[in-house]
């Protein structure tokens, strides 16, 4: 779970670099889910695919995304 804190801390930083950049969005998602902060992660994917709507993973991250609000 450290490595996961870590991650969201540079992630977040990342964000605040570049926010049009939307693989940090899709791997904060991934930190936060891991971390067991769902709300957060749900918030993250949508903000990515928004931002990212013709992603090679978009549909990859709709379905997380369907699983998280299960959740």
């Amino acid at each position: 779970k450290g490595l996961y804190n870590q991650a969201e801390k540079t992630l977040i930083k990342a964000i605040e670099l570049d926010p049009s950049y939307p693989p940090s969005y899709y791997n904060l998602a991934g930190a936060y889910y891991h971390n067991g902060k769902y709300d957060k992660a749900i918030q993250t994917l949508e903000k990515y695919i928004s931002i990212n709507p013709r992603a090679k993973n978009i549909e990859k991250a709709k379905i997380k995304l369907k699983q998280l609000r299960g959740k």
